[in-house]
């Protein structure tokens, strides 16, 4: 299906001549043989020719990085805990992000970071507890937390408990943790 505007201007909705086609076809602009008819109807278009069209201007768009990308280290770890562990789902969640730390520096020679964010803060707050169920596990990996996002701290009113709690709170980057930062220093980031 195809839809001409012809505006005014009895040219715009006409085919291209066979000159015009061979003209086109010479120019070496990059358009292919068969698409040579619809190119010279400037607002004739059809969905196969946009997907035509899309597809050669992305074969000609070419990604510079400014610097070298950095190396993955596989041997860091970050593990950043959004979940609020105030559900059966999220509760698994930061546990599994626990697990994981644990077992990666521990087990794996490698090194590893935990930083709360968002609902995240919240958990930090709550497994902190010594009467929490898994506050043994959360003592195991205490060493490896870096921290809680100071922002998403207070925004979910838990600062005071993440002080008592010995967790440091954490404003890299307008008040949250920096993620650039980790992946600039080899971290590969892990969100639980």
């Amino acid at each position: 299906m195809q839809a001409v505007a012809k505006e005014g201007n009895s040219e715009r909705g006409r085919a291209c001549s066979e000159s015009e086609q061979t003209q086109r076809a010479s120019s070496g602009d990059g358009i292919h043989p068969e698409n040579y008819r619809a190119s010279c109807q400037p607002r004739a278009f059809s969905v196969g020719w946009r997907a035509f069209a899309a597809k050669e201007l992305l074969s000609r768009v070419s990604i510079r990085a400014s610097q070298p990308l950095p190396e993955i280290s596989m041997s860091k770890a970050a593990f950043i805990i959004l979940a609020a562990g105030d559900t059966h789902e999220s509760l698994g969640r930061v546990v599994n992000a626990f697990m994981g730390a644990l077992e990666y520096a521990k087990d794996g020679g490698g090194e590893a970071r935990i930083i709360f964010d968002g609902a995240g803060t919240q958990a930090a707050a709550e497994f902190s507890k010594k009467d929490h169920k898994y506050n043994e596990l959360f003592e195991k990996v205490r060493g490896q937390i870096e921290g809680a996002c100071s922002y998403c701290a207070g925004a979910f009113e838990v600062t005071d408990k993440i002080k008592e709690a010995n967790i440091t709170l954490i404003d890299e980057f307008k008040g949250h943790p920096s993620f650039k930062k980790l992946i600039d220093d080899g971290y590969q980031v892990l969100v639980f």
